[in-house]
């Protein structure tokens, strides 16, 4: 059985309960629900008491797929546990599917719960691969009121395979797309007026209680007066049994379903003994019923051997007066009354005992914490109110709902306790904290933190003074507690990119942090990016390689894995190809060590798919990108599944697909779009997508990105925003602005080598090398990708180079032809690279003469098929009106092409491009 947090799942709640002994059989129904199935979603919508789960209960006896059921309760309105309960409900019919699913929710870690589409998307495709069909049932949906689980649920059914059929019964309509989904012919409504009970199925149910003892004139009143409903009939039935007038209750048997189910229960309970009324009532603030907990609530003497005996005796009882008591396992040991009922035994017992509820209340709390059931015990404690005892319940089993990523439950729980008592204890105050955090509420969040800090004096010399005790029992150290409150504010500043404030802080917090406590993973982690981010990597390396041991030490594998990534990319920076490949591969092998491949080793595969992509290797790198981008949708690392993304584009390019390229950076541009990721993510994506442009030809629109985007050889520069600054160059290359390119690249190259980012290094030295030989700098040129050559070649880029196309190509053949002297090691490197260019034209290796005749000059750069159509509109006089209208594009799209043409052919008018193209043989 899958767990969160260790905790098992309430097996009660994944149970089909059992069609009740009087059962009407209702085939008209069953067949509608049987036909459904061929559509992705069924609503069976009505009032308490119509019988909605009988319903589908009966129907799953008879129905040929296998279904997975779950009984919702208030507590499933918390968007982890909602769906920890699915992924189990569908796991426990179809052993395997979910599993990933499933470690994605347990793996969370004290973080907030990923976006649930992503972890959604992965599991979405597993059922999509079942060779069979199967049904989900949401039983009890209206006790869902959290907007993330309602919209979570539209993406489930929007985008449903047809292996699965899902099923929700709700007392009212669920906030689903409803309409949209009706007018597409998807869903499938079953409403109070279909299951109204008909005259026939009411006589049937009647005769079934009370046998021929009712007239056909007293049954017809019967239906008539509850209009079909089947609670009020039921409840109709057991207050008639024994009577000797049943005329006359019929004739008193009249109001509306708020009324009636007063009367009646007022009926039904003065019908039975004294001890079966009083059990009835005093467990009614039970939400599941069993033997010994009932005896615990009602204080009944005896140990816990006889109170069970003394319950499950009640209960067997109930169940077989037909009580409104429904099973919920095989073995009979755990019940729950019908909600109506219990709502209204419950309103009883409020109104005519208030005083004892508390009591009834505390008792249970008392039975759930002895049997380690914290959750329902913090529950009744709320309930009774006893604030004190929630709130100690709370302090035990706080940390287990934070390592199972159910935030919206513990927000709850503190939000339920007064103001006063939550400033009166550390551990939950600093939740709150922590929680104001999450929620995004950043200054909120300090300001609480400080109030804390006052109210119990936790400081520095506080915490130092206390490092080496402890407080009370289930209380933590000053220290400890200084070290937490720390941790919170290094995150804080962190997400406000105060980096020297988050070095401080991490620093502060691992000093007070105990080894065990899972918060000094996250300290070190963002220590080491902190220092990254400012630049400092080798501080950095140091940093993230710690922050893994630690991630080790205090066993929070989540963690290790995110730190290795950012450990490994770093490396990258620094150009250490084989380091970081080693870095990836170290964290590959752990993770089958301890269990298999895990979710949160998406970022890895993402890391490994661009090394073998840099190496030429595509079809791994292909293969890489997919498994990370799958892995991360189970996570929800949105960034991770960002950059495999856009490394399947790049990939695709190198094949030669240049279609399924763009279309995969479309992609990629949407996922960048999403609410969770910083702005900082769209703009390097605008860039990459210029950058495959200017791969594919595309000048003019990589020259629309470069007027949009906004950069300045004015602003300071940061290494962040490096691939923009990167692919403006090669759009002011293109565009024949040197001395601008030269600009940049001078000061990004003095940016980098103070750095030690030597992967960058490479990089520019490219594209300064090209630079240079677009000014007619040849030695210049060759200089700069000797050096580049040297530093790359140990490492073995090849696609940096080999991407960038013909200036590359052009610059190699020069060099084969002049070998560069004390550089003889290159050359075998250098040829691999030119037979990996083996598309470059033929004119690349012959001379100017062999090709264009004497005393023609090639043109530096070729015109791209575009220029090439709009240069033969200009040769044809049309005007830049004329040939907008012609390729149908903007006119200033053709101004930027003509001048293009211009800088390329080197000439300032028209008619001297046209005589230049002539001589050129261009056209």
């Amino acid at each position: 059985m899958p767990t969160l947090g260790g905790d098992p799942p309430l097996a009660t709640k994944l149970h089909v309960p059992l069609p009740p002994a009087q059962l009407v059989r209702r085939p008209r129904l069953v067949e509608r629900l049987q036909q459904a199935v061929k559509g992705p979603l069924t609503v069976i919508a009505a009032p308490a008491g119509f019988g909605k789960t009988t319903l589908l209960s009966t129907w799953l006896e008879v129905a040929s797929l296998q279904a997975a059921w779950i009984s919702l309760d208030q507590d499933d309105d918390d968007l982890t546990r909602f769906w920890y309960y699915v992924f189990t409900a569908i796991a426990r019919v179809q052993p395997g599917c979910g599993t990933s699913a499933l470690s994605s929710l347990q793996t969370s870690g004290p973080s907030p719960l990923p976006p649930i589409e992503n972890i959604l998307s992965g599991w979405i495709n597993e059922l999509a691969a079942l060779p069979h069909q199967m049904a989900l049932v949401l039983d009890d949906y209206h006790l869902i009121s959290a907007q993330p689980i309602h919209r979570a649920v539209t993406f489930l059914v929007d985008h449903l395979p047809s292996q699965l059929h899902l099923v929700i019964a709700t007392r009212a309509d669920p906030p689903l797309p409803l309409a949209r989904l009706r007018t597409r012919g998807h869903l499938t409504e079953i409403r109070a007026a279909d299951l109204r009970f008909t005259s026939k199925e009411a006589a049937a149910f009647l005769v079934q209680v009370l046998g021929s003892t009712l007239s056909s004139e007293a049954i017809s009143a019967l239906e008539a007066r509850t209009e079909g409903w089947i609670a009020g009939l039921q409840l109709a039935a057991l207050s008639m049994q024994g009577r000797q007038d049943i005329s006359g209750f019929v004739a008193a048997f009249t109001g509306s379903h708020r009324y009636i189910i007063d009367y009646l229960v007022e009926e039904v309970l003065a019908r039975q003994p004294e001890p079966v009324q009083t059990f009835l009532l005093q467990t009614s603030i039970l939400e599941r019923l069993q033997g010994s907990l009932c005896e615990a609530v009602m204080g009944e003497p005896g140990g816990e051997g006889a109170g069970q005996a003394l319950g499950q005796a009640m209960l067997e009882q109930l169940e077989q007066a037909n009580l409104f008591l429904t099973p919920l396992d095989d073995d009979r040991l755990w019940y729950r009354y019908h909600q109506l009922f219990a709502e209204a035994l419950r309103h009883r017992l409020q109104r005519r005992q208030p005083a004892i509820v508390p009591g009834l209340h505390r008792r249970a709390s008392a039975w759930y914490e002895r049997h380690g059931l914290l959750r329902d015990a913090v529950h009744h404690a709320l309930a009774a109110p006893d604030f004190e005892q929630a709130a100690s319940l709370m302090e035990q089993e706080g940390n287990s709902l934070v390592r199972r990523g159910e935030i919206a439950a513990l927000q709850r729980w503190v939000d339920a306790l007064p103001k006063e008592l939550v400033r009166s204890r550390v551990e939950i105050s600093v939740w709150q904290g922590w929680l104001l955090f999450v929620s995004g509420q950043h200054d909120a969040a300090e300001r609480h933190l400080e109030d804390l800090e006052l109210r119990f004096a936790i400081n520095p010399a506080a915490a130092e003074r206390s490092a080496q005790q402890t407080l009370a029992r289930g209380a933590s150290s000053s220290a400890e507690t200084f070290g937490r409150i720390t941790a919170i504010r290094a995150s804080i500043a962190l997400i406000r990119r105060d980096l020297p404030r988050t070095i401080a802080l991490s620093h502060q917090a691992l000093e007070y942090l105990p080894q065990d406590n899972m918060a000094r993973a996250y300290a070190a982690w963002h220590l080491g990016k902190a220092l990254w981010l400012s630049g400092d990597l080798d501080a950095a390396s140091s940093a993230l390689t710690a922050a893994v041991r630690i991630g080790w030490e205090v066993d929070h594998r989540h963690a290790v894995f995110l730190v290795t990534h950012d450990l490994a990319q770093l490396q990258i920076t620094q150009g250490q190809l084989h380091l970081a490949d080693r870095t990836y591969r170290q964290a590959l092998q752990q993770a089958l060590e301890h269990g298999g491949p895990q979710p949160a080793l998406g970022p890895a595969y993402v890391g490994r798919g661009n090394l073998e992509r840099e190496w030429n290797h595509l079809d791994n790198a292909a293969s890489l990108f997919q498994e990370a981008i799958k892995l991360c949708e189970q996570t929800g690392n949105t960034q991770a599944i960002l950059q495999g993304t856009a490394g399947l584009a790049f990939t695709q390019q190198a094949r030669g697909d240049a279609a399924g390229a763009s279309t995969m950076m479309q992609q990629a541009l949407q996922i960048a779009g999403r609410p969770d990721l910083s702005p900082s993510s769209g703009a390097h994506m605008e860039a990459c997508q210029a950058w495959l442009a200017l791969m594919q030809r595309d000048e003019a629109a990589a020259a629309s990105w470069a007027q949009r985007c906004g950069l300045s050889i004015d602003q300071p520069l940061n290494h962040l925003h490096e691939r923009e600054y990167l692919t403006l160059v090669r759009v002011l290359i293109r565009q024949r602005q040197l001395d601008e390119a030269a600009k940049w690249l001078a000061k990004l190259v003095q940016l980098a080598e103070a750095q030690g980012r030597t992967g960058s290094l490479i990089e520019i030295l490219m594209l300064q090398a090209e630079a240079w030989q677009a000014s007619g700098e040849v030695n210049q040129a060759r200089e700069r990708l000797t050096r580049a050559l040297s530093l790359a070649e140990p490492e073995g880029y090849l696609r940096l180079f080999v991407d960038e196309g013909e200036p590359i190509a052009r610059l190699l053949v020069q060099m084969r032809a002049h070998r560069v002297s004390g550089q003889p090691g290159h050359g075998g490197y250098r040829e691999q690279l030119l037979a990996l260019l083996g598309a470059v034209p033929d004119d690349v290796s012959r001379t100017a003469a062999e090709v264009l005749g004497p005393g023609i000059t090639p043109l530096a750069e070729p015109l791209s098929v575009r220029e090439l159509e709009v240069l033969r509109l200009l040769v044809e006089g049309c005007s830049n009106r004329e040939i907008a209208d012609r390729l149908v594009i903007a006119v200033s799209t053709v101004k930027w092409y003509v001048n293009a043409i211009y800088g390329k052919l080197q000439v300032v008018s028209r008619t001297k491009a046209i005589a230049r193209a002539s001589d050129l043989n261009l056209l």
